[in-house]
């Protein structure tokens, strides 16, 4: 006996058309996020609506203390500043500028001023590349999207070193064999409280003083040797490399 069974026709047409009709809209998504990606992508391309002009292309770090610019120019005495005024310019001067507002989003530093024209600052900022990125808004919808870069670099100059410069003295000429002879840093200028004396010694034992400037040096090297000691300042600059030595006949001990 054969069963007759039903063939729900409206259940499958549905959902056949259900399947197409998705099909066709996940199509139009790719398509369409697809332009938006090509657009954003070339949004900083000659076709942008816009193009961002820096009153300064390279700003210049200052001089720092006890240094002056190697030439005077007024790049270098504008150097404190470090920062440029900046201005959107539509690529098409017919371009329909209502309600048309910009997003400023540089990747350092600030803009100072929300407007058409603004002042990006970047003081502080060390040497390298800046990058300042402005959306184009009308409304609620972005119209374009524009970026820009910015050097900073240093000021060339010359710089006078403030040398701190040491002696070592010694209380007497001589020093006998296992006594112990006092030395001490004489300063040519003034120290501050973060300077450190390095000494070192030969034929001889530091007993107290290491790191202060007065030191104590037992000599421990034969009748006729020398007792060298030296002194570094070693917080003063590489240029000027503070350092003094000094040396004593070692004498033959004269018992009492």
């Amino acid at each position: 006996m054969i069963q007759v069974v039903p063939f729900k026709v409206n259940t499958i047409i549905s959902t056949l058309l259900f399947r197409t009709l998705s099909g066709v809209a996940l199509l139009l998504v790719a398509i369409v996020f697809t332009g938006q990606f090509a657009h954003a992508q070339n949004s900083s391309s000659d076709d942008s609506l816009f193009r961002i002009e820096f009153e300064k292309e390279r700003l210049l770090r200052p001089c720092g203390p006890g240094c002056a610019p190697r030439e005077a120019s007024n790049e270098c005495s504008d150097a404190p500043n470090l920062k440029t005024a900046l201005k959107l310019i539509p690529n098409q001067p017919s371009f329909e500028m209502d309600d048309v507002w910009f997003e400023y989003l540089p990747d350092h530093g600030e803009i100072l001023e929300v407007e058409a024209k603004a002042t990006w600052s970047l003081w502080r900022q060390p040497v390298g590349m800046y990058w300042l990125k402005v959306k184009i808004n009308r409304g609620f919808e972005t119209l374009d999207v524009v970026s820009k870069s910015l050097e900073i670099s240093e000021c060339d100059c010359d710089c006078v070193v403030d040398c701190a410069g040491i002696t070592v003295e010694a209380k007497y000429p001589e020093v006998q064999k296992d006594d112990v002879a006092v030395f001490r840093i004489v300063q040519r200028e003034i120290f501050s409280s973060s300077d450190k004396i390095e000494w070192a010694v030969e034929n001889g034992e530091i007993v107290s003083g290491s790191g202060r400037r007065i030191l104590k040096v037992r000599a421990t090297g034969p009748p006729g040797s020398q007792l060298r000691v030296m002194a570094v300042l070693t917080k003063d600059a590489a240029e000027c490399r503070s350092e003094s030595e000094l040396t004593l006949p070692i004498i033959e001990r004269i018992e009492k």
